[in-house]
């Protein structure tokens, strides 16, 4: 009796396994990405074939649900794309033609600055500069946060600083 309930358990989990799988014709659970690799936080579409959320929304770039999200780095450029699953990198790939290599997240971070100028004299600021880099310095990487504040320069009449608004990976 013992040996017909493991069989039966056996034959049930293998029908079980063989039915979920993530291919183009079988259902399964599927998030979308738009072209500037943004994920579209709310746009999960599950119990569906992904031929049928393709044809559903052309525009958008679909992955299994939960896919390991990888870092990259466009051949030929400095251009760096940071937590992107390979699904949507190969699809993205395909459609533009641009061919893209996998890099290690911890070897760079992009990230934003925000950069205040004030005067010693009055104690006021002028506008504040934004801008965006791509750090290629993991150590460096690490030892920044959003909020941090770095002094840049100092001048007898004013102090530069820059500080993290966002950072990624």
């Amino acid at each position: 009796m013992k040996k017909l309930f493991t069989t039966l358990l056996l034959i049930a989990a293998a029908s079980i396994l063989s039915s979920s799988g993530c291919g183009k014709n079988k259902k399964g659970c599927w998030e979308a990405w738009d072209v500037l690799f943004n994920n579209m936080q709310d746009s999960r579409f599950c119990d569906k074939k992904l031929s049928e959320v393709q044809a559903e929304y052309p525009s958008f770039m679909f992955c299994p649900l939960g896919e390991t999200r990888l870092c990259w780095k466009k051949n030929g450029t400095e251009s760096y794309f940071p937590l992107v699953p390979k699904t949507i990198m190969d699809e993205y790939a395909r459609r533009s033609g641009d061919t893209f290599t996998q890099v290690d997240c911890a070897s760079f971070c992009i990230l934003s600055w925000a950069e205040k100028r004030k005067s010693k004299a009055t104690g006021l600021y002028a506008p504040t500069q934004g801008f965006s880099e791509v750090l290629k310095n993991g150590d460096s990487c690490s030892r920044l946060f959003v909020g941090r504040v770095v002094t840049v320069s100092e001048t007898a009449d004013t102090i530069v600083t820059r500080e993290v608004t966002y950072i990624r990976p």
